[in-house]
């Protein structure tokens, strides 16, 4: 019998998995039912995230793991630039999207983005379960939390991936209060630094506070200590990674300069990237749209969530525990409205990395998911014996919108249609307070009362989801370009080589670079302070062999029109690109000082093509060499990560690539380890002696391979915690 009652269960389960799965696919009708809408029809989405996908995917598919990028600004580390994502499962899924003319499809990447939201439905069941909550009222929390609210409406893919662990992290840390703290804080720890490969360090910082929140109220010092260890082990090659990369890179995040990961950032930024109260106290139960967060939770949430807390507070220990957690995120939402985020700003390291403090809604909505689902089941154990107060809130609140309703529309009538919200949230609200008044009376049966209400939560959660994509009939202007400058890449592709391109960012806004495949000398992401000290100086251009510029006209005189493309944009030549590698006999050494490397690069072409430039005491010796005679230099292969030379020199000498000098990379000549040198302080510079020689450059990121160890550090832990009682 027990045997039958196990399998039963299982069977539920998997019936409830496909449920979700459905559900997802109909709130999110418009990605997944039609071709007419996109997610992507934006600057950050179109110009950076989308050709950062597509580049991820173009390496995936080659079977290269996309560890560095060398398509803008000489190249970075993918994993260090962390926006990409490119450690987090969900994106080599990316492999899998069938290509059109070698670059992604709009539709499958529509298919993409709505998939990813499922694993964080299934999670926050899971949870749910988890606390011993039914089918029923398990499904209604994971419905709100990763189909709608936050999780619904952020449509970067960074942020809802750092998110669909969240639940697990709870799930976890909630069960280490209760048994096994060591075991479960580490589990719990594990998900948060899964988390983290994200791309993104906001929501998982977010959720880290909460759960911390709740690791102090129960004074679970093991349950507490286990979560940090494992959750940093985890995160290691994520946060090592980025660490390295932002210790040497500018971050532009709103303040009048560039910082770098040791600066703090300013208090003045994030005023304009916090919670306003009054987006709170409209937004929550009103689906008005502010900015780029949502509060909105509905009527249906805050009703059975405030049920909770009421029916439940001292019958189920993990709701005020919960109740806390958000409330916390709440508060720490609102930032500069109240001094909860400033006097944490001040006191603990790293909280200013994360600037977008509207975005800790997301864990109140995690929050507002469990306590549905404790709601609703609070609701059922009465059997609609529902406190008739409650009712009439829920009827007063719907009546009162309605009134609202009728009164602004009789002034205004010509605003109609920005009375809808309102008038939906009021439907919810007299629907909501007709299905619990009539299961009261016994009107409705117990499972009536369920579909009804299950109904509602689904349509209400839906009608938020999506709101913001653009429809394909209003115009992509994002997309637009990127769809009609296929004549460009292709030519591009052809007939580029081993040179790069330089890009009017008027007329090619986007990352054209990774979009097709092509090396670009600029981008739109961060970059290092080695190669920014030179931006704008003409020589960067011709170092990093810029051999044609991509815009509506020239931007210098003499140039030559190479195609034309059909949307307007000019291919232009440019003939004094060096190539990509070549030779150097003499080395100038340079102060510290900026103005000094300044000067260096303003030095005239031709004797920045004999000779390069070093941090003093760092050069190395030459030897100057008959000028009758000239070295050969043959880059044979030349890779994401691995470039081989063919050279010849005439006397001792240096081979400069025209890459970004960055840690990670290793150079060989003749199979010897040879060191290499930040030639012009931004290239890579190898010494080679006279004569025949192979030399390859090799781009191994330790950095990455030590947060690969510390993850195993972490899982071998797990394994050794699971065989012990701790």
């Amino acid at each position: 019998m027990q045997e039958r009652a196990v399998e039963r269960g299982e069977f539920h389960d998997v019936i409830v998995a496909i449920f979700l799965l459905i559900v997802t696919i109909l709130i999110f009708w418009k990605l997944a039912l039609t071709s007419q809408f996109t997610w992507l029809n934006s600057p950050d989405q179109a110009y950076q995230v989308l050709p950062w996908l597509q580049e991820q995917a173009r390496q995936l598919r080659t079977g290269h793991f996309p560890v560095w990028d060398r398509h803008h600004w000489g190249g970075y580390p993918f994993p260090g630039q962390s926006q990409p994502g490119v450690l987090f499962p969900l994106n080599w899924l990316l492999a899998l999207i069938p290509l059109k003319d070698g670059q992604l499809q709009l539709q499958w990447l529509n298919a993409w983005f709505v998939l990813i939201h499922y694993p964080g439905t299934l999670a926050a069941w899971r949870l749910c379960r988890d606390r011993g909550c039914s089918q029923p009222a398990s499904a209604m929390g994971a419905i709100f939390f990763g189909l709608g609210g936050w999780m619904a409406y952020n449509d970067w893919p960074q942020m809802v991936n750092g998110g669909v662990l969240a639940p697990l992290v709870f799930l976890f840390l909630l069960r280490a209060f209760e048994r096994r703290p060591l075991y479960n804080g580490a589990l719990a720890g594990a998900m948060l630094g899964i988390s983290l490969w994200s791309g993104h360090h906001q929501i998982p910082m977010f959720v880290g506070l909460a759960a911390m929140v709740m690791v102090v109220l129960r004074r679970a010092v093991l349950a507490g200590g286990a979560f940090g260890l494992f959750a940093l082990l985890t995160g290691a090659p994520q946060l090592l990674t980025s660490n390295e990369y932002y210790s040497l890179a500018l971050r532009w995040v709103g303040a009048n300069n560039p910082v770098t990961i040791h600066d703090k950032v300013p208090y003045s930024v994030f005023g304009g990237f916090s919670l306003n109260p009054v987006q709170f106290l409209y937004g929550l139960t009103i689906p008005i749209p502010y900015g780029n967060v949502s509060v909105f939770a509905g009527v249906v949430v805050v009703a059975l969530a405030a049920s909770a807390i009421i029916l439940r507070w001292r019958r189920s220990p993990e709701v005020p525990l919960i109740a806390a957690a958000g409330g916390f995120s709440l508060l720490y939402a609102m930032g500069v409205f109240t001094p909860l985020h400033g006097m944490l700003y001040g006191i603990l390291p790293g909280l200013d990395k994360s600037r977008n403090l509207a975005y800790a809604v997301m864990p109140l909505h995690l929050c507002l998911g469990l306590l549905t689902a404790f709601g609703w089941d609070a609701w059922w154990e009465r059997a609609g014996r529902i406190p008739l107060l409650a009712i009439r809130i829920a009827g007063g609140f719907g009546g009162l919108l309605l009134a609202a309703t009728f009164l602004f529309r009789a002034l205004q009538p010509e605003k109609e249609y920005d009375l809808a919200p309102i008038a939906m949230a009021a439907l919810f609200s007299l629907t909501l307070a007709g299905v619990a008044e009539g299961w009261r009376r016994g009107a409705l049966t117990s499972r009536t009362a369920l579909a009804c209400v299950l109904g509602l939560l689904v349509l209400e959660t839906g009608q938020k989801t999506g709101w913001q994509y653009a429809h394909v009939e209003q115009g992509w202007p994002f997309l637009a370009p990127m769809l009609f400058h296929n004549d460009v890449g292709e030519f591009v592709q052809a007939h580029l080589g081993q040179g790069r391109v330089l890009l009017d960012p008027a007329s090619v806004p986007y990352n054209f670079g990774d979009w097709y495949g092509v090396d670009q000398s600029n981008g739109i992401s961060s970059a290092t302070s080695n190669i920014l000290r030179y931006n704008g100086n003409p020589n960067l251009q011709r170092l990093m062999g810029v051999r044609f510029w991509l815009g509506a006209k020239p931007h210098r005189e003499g140039q030559t029109v190479l195609m034309t493309g059909r949307a307007g944009i000019h291919v232009y030549e440019e003939p004094d690109a060096f190539p990509r590698a070549w030779t150097v006999h003499r080395i100038l050494e340079t102060g510290p000082a900026d103005s000094e490397w300044q000067a260096r690069m303003n030095l005239p072409t031709e004797q920045l093509r004999q000779s390069t430039f070093l941090a003093a005491g760092m050069a190395p010796s030459l030897e100057q060499c008959d000028a009758s005679a000239a070295d050969s230099v043959n880059l044979t292969r030349f890779g994401s990560t691995l470039h081989v030379l063919n050279v010849d020199l005439r006397c001792r000498g240096m081979v400069v690539l025209g890459n970004l000098y960055f840690p990670g990379w290793e150079a060989t000549v003749d199979g010897k380890p040879a060191p290499i040198h930040e030639a012009y302080g931004f290239l890579q510079g190898v010494v080679v002696d006279g004569g025949r020689h192979r030399v390859q450059l090799k781009y191994w990121p330790g950095s990455l391979m030590r947060g690969v160890a510390l993850l195993g550090i972490g899982l071998v832990g797990i394994l050794t915690l699971r065989r012990t009682r701790l």
